[in-house]
């Protein structure tokens, strides 16, 4: 399409500064519409309106579509020198003819087309990118009230997607599903993360009624909202899901806060749940290995006990107690040497000193006072315990 020079702006133009030079420099005169100066009213005023608009918006004029567009569009799309204006959609984005031909039928037949998060290439700057856009279409009638134009509203949510993307990422990586509830609603908007974890569909609404349906009967009370009365219902707690579609029992940790602005009554409820079901398996194994511990060094007719290197001691079974016929106030926290023979002492450092060094067993002999006062004479071995680091 062909510019043609103008003496003059039509007057619904002169106030919209190069948007409005742009229209009015623009030979109009290969479309429906024809030279600005006359356009009805009804269409000057709706151009005007677009110019004047600080969001990208274009009317798409006609079942053609052809765009008229304001600068904060032109910029949006990868076009700030005006070059598509008076074109149709169509032609403009050859790969969105398919999409904008539905949404142009859609909308003359009188159904509004609202579409989130729509990816399209487009290119800025002489560089094709990926970008994230909100599209809003609404029917524009004539003076008969027939619909006679479609206005697009288009907002670029590139920004917001990436930072959902992360945050979607660290959910998933970490296990961490988040939700805000809407205690009023009964309802709750949730993270992909949170259906994983609780196992329910993406097109599922999420209500607290549903949840509460899905934990153990024994921890439904747990719940927030049999707790709405407290200052923050989302305080820690741990319960269990049951899985309805296997049977298997899970279980959840949820903790979450009340957010409240000044001087606004209403409260917000955020929080995160995450799956604890392998921590509780290991808390449970590692308890019922240490019961089975207890159990046999408590049974063991030896005397039992485990020391830090600085040789402090931490536990004893009760052998011990019964041969010093003390307490826990006398024994843990307290070096071992002191119940050994004075006379003991030098060797038994030494070799324990040995063994932190390389390492390897501790074996020794020495004398301990029992609770009379006689000393008997006892073979110590002790075999050195690791951290994840290789640290005795």
């Amino acid at each position: 399409m062909s510019v043609r020079r103008v003496r003059s702006v039509p007057p619904f133009l002169e106030n919209c500064g190069e948007q409005g030079r742009a229209v009015a420099a623009l030979d109009w005169s290969g479309t429906s519409l024809g030279a600005p100066e006359n356009w009805t009213k009804h269409l000057q005023t709706c151009v005007s309106l677009i110019l004047h608009a600080g969001v990208p918006m274009t009317l798409l004029w006609g079942k053609t579509g052809i765009m008229l567009h304001n600068k904060a569009y032109g910029e949006l799309i990868g076009k700030p020198d005006f070059s598509a204006l008076g074109q149709s959609v169509y032609e403009a984005f050859p790969h969105f003819a398919p999409f904008m031909h539905e949404v142009v039928g859609a909308v003359f037949s009188g159904t509004p087309v609202a579409v989130r998060d729509k990816a399209a290439m487009l290119e800025r700057a002489g560089k094709v990118q990926e970008f994230w856009l909100n599209h809003d279409y609404s029917p524009v009638m004539d003076e008969n009230g027939a619909c006679c134009a479609v206005l697009a509203i288009i907002k670029d949510t590139t920004e917001r997607v990436r930072v959902e993307q992360r945050l979607n990422f660290a959910q998933e990586a970490g296990g961490v599903g988040t939700f805000e509830w809407y205690p009023d609603k009964g309802t709750l908007d949730v993270s992909d993360e949170y259906r994983r974890i609780w196992g329910i569909k993406p097109n599922v609404e999420v209500t607290d009624s549903m949840l509460v349906g899905l934990l153990h009967p024994e921890d439904q009370m747990k719940a927030g909202t049999f707790k709405i009365a407290k200052d923050n219902p989302l305080e820690y707690v741990e319960y269990r899901l049951l899985r309805p579609e296997t049977g298997e029992v899970r279980w959840l940790a949820r903790r979450g806060r009340v957010i409240s602005a000044d001087g606004v009554a209403v409260r917000r409820f955020v929080g995160t749940v995450t799956d604890i079901t392998e921590r509780k398996h290991a808390d449970a194994a590692l308890k019922l290995a240490e019961e089975r511990f207890r159990t046999l060094a408590q049974s063991m007719t030896n005397q039992l006990w485990t020391a830090t290197p600085d040789g402090l001691l931490n536990w004893c079974n009760g052998r011990i107690y019964d041969y010093f016929a003390v307490g826990d106030e006398h024994m843990l926290g307290a070096k071992w040497v002191n119940n050994v023979h004075p006379e003991d002492v030098a060797a038994a450092s030494a070799a324990w000193a040995a063994a932190l060094k390389t390492g390897s067993l501790y074996e020794t002999e020495f004398r301990l006072r029992r609770s009379d006062g006689v000393y008997r004479w006892f073979i110590t071995r002790a075999t050195p315990i690791r951290d994840e680091h290789g640290h005795i």
